[in-house]
């Protein structure tokens, strides 16, 4: 999938998730991807070739074209993640958690190569404060996983931590361990947006300047609805990007606040946080998706007439723009997707209804 700007494969992706990464016994759906394609619908690419183009099937499809039986954990489990608003590995491990399932079966959602070093440095800053006033630590030379093992470890300075942390919190161990987590991968999700938006902007000023070219055309000249989609599109595209950059520059004045006795407490603030995160997420997850149906629709260097890129332009890069700039300008209050939360919760009780059940087969 080498067409994805932010890397499906290797981890930093927002917008495509290798299934492999997943708790997921079918091969055939190891094999696949769940992408968030051009118009913004969350599906399951089983094949991607360049002469015949991509099998998209929603889950539900996915379990009928492969002949799965239901209920069937792995189809369960597919339906809570199609409804994300983001793949980023880092919320993927939140939703694996909020799940139920263990933390040794996350051990793959971690980010690639490209973006670690710089991620890892983001979330020392941001996950200092919290280690520091709740346990003492300085995070300054720990990796994601070090920083992970300092309250989940075996050892008894992981035990001291975690009692600190609990003391702090005024809360049980366990729900100390699962703040401390939840707060790693809030905080490890933002700090791959950063890297991500930058990755994006210049693919985003390129599409821009194509667009330009295309509206310099006299065929959309004297089309209307082509010219405004066109001119809306430049706008909206470019001011996201912005609007995430800014609201990215505030992350280490929050990661902060978040220990200085106002504002609720940690939980509380924490919250608030997500909903920040979840917000940026799938603002940069809607771009990236943008980007990539662009490359993957006119591959660089491909000689192109200026009608199909007009149509593309017209239909499939306009679809849903709409709702992403509606999104940036609700903010938070736009964050949680409450229709989407609760059907998360509901298929997710579901889902771990269903493992109890099966446990043992899975």
């Amino acid at each position: 999938m080498s067409d994805e700007p932010n890397g499906g494969e290797d981890g930093d992706s927002l917008d495509v998730l290798n299934l492999s990464r997943l708790p997921i016994a079918h091969p055939t759906l190891r094999k696949a991807f769940i992408v968030k394609n051009g118009r913004l619908q969350n599906v399951v690419e089983l094949y991607r070739d360049k002469s015949i183009g991509s099998g998209q099937y929603d889950v539900d499809a996915v379990a009928a074209t492969l002949g799965i039986a239901m209920p069937n954990a792995d189809i369960m489990l597919l339906r809570c993640i199609a409804l994300m608003p983001v793949f980023d590995v880092f919320s993927i491990r939140l939703l694996l958690r909020d799940l139920d399932i263990s933390e040794a079966e996350m051990a793959s959602l971690t980010p690639g190569p490209r973006a670690a070093a710089k991620v890892e440095a983001a979330l020392r800053r941001y996950v200092g404060p919290m280690m520091r006033a709740g346990a003492g630590l300085d995070p300054s030379a720990m990796t994601v996983d070090q920083m992970r093992a300092a309250f989940a470890g075996d050892s008894p300075e992981a035990a001291r931590n975690l009692a600190a942390l609990a003391s702090k919190l005024s809360v049980s161990p366990a729900t100390a361990l699962r703040f401390a987590n939840d707060y790693i991968d809030t905080f490890g999700a933002i700090a791959l947006y950063e890297q991500s938006v930058e990755r994006l902007m210049p693919a985003v000023v390129e599409l821009v300047k194509e667009m330009k070219r295309l509206l310099a055309k006299p065929a959309t000249k004297s089309n209307p609805i082509l010219r405004t989609a066109l001119d809306d599109i430049i706008v909206i595209l470019p001011d996201l990007v912005t609007s995430v950059r800014k609201r990215l520059g505030s992350v280490e004045k929050i990661a902060v606040a978040l220990w200085t006795g106002s504002g609720g407490g940690p939980f509380v603030q924490q919250a608030q946080v997500r909903e920040f995160q979840v917000l940026i997420g799938f603002l940069l997850a809607g771009v990236s998706a943008k980007v990539t149906s662009w490359r993957i629709a006119f591959p660089a260097g491909t000689a192109v007439n200026s009608a199909k890129r007009a149509t593309f332009f017209g239909s499939e890069m306009n679809h849903a723009m709409q709702q992403l700039r509606d999104a940036a300008q609700r903010g938070t209050r736009a964050a949680s997707f409450p229709s989407d939360v609760l059907r998360i919760r509901d298929k997710g009780d579901n889902f771990r209804a269903f493992l109890r059940a099966r446990q043992p087969q899975r």
